[in-house]
């Protein structure tokens, strides 16, 4: 996981990829459990919106960097 934050009381992981589509990994599984997150972002350069699995979503850079600041 390449960074963790806590969001409203949520622990929250990020995982930065550079595929143009990215795919779950069973590190990203692992450090869901490990970790105690109740949701991971993998962040990609650009492209749509959407879920490997449950609370495992794949979103664009512009996307993540406007939700974080708004």
């Amino acid at each position: 996981m390449d960074l963790v934050m806590v969001l409203n009381g949520k622990k929250i992981g990020f995982e930065f990829k550079y595929a143009s589509v990215p795919k779950k990994t069973a590190s990203m599984v692992n450090a869901k459990q490990e970790l105690g997150l109740s949701h991971i972002y993998v962040v990609y350069p650009e492209g749509p919106r959407f879920f490997l699995s449950e609370n495992i979503e794949v979103m664009p850079l512009a996307e993540m960097i406007s939700e974080l600041c708004t």
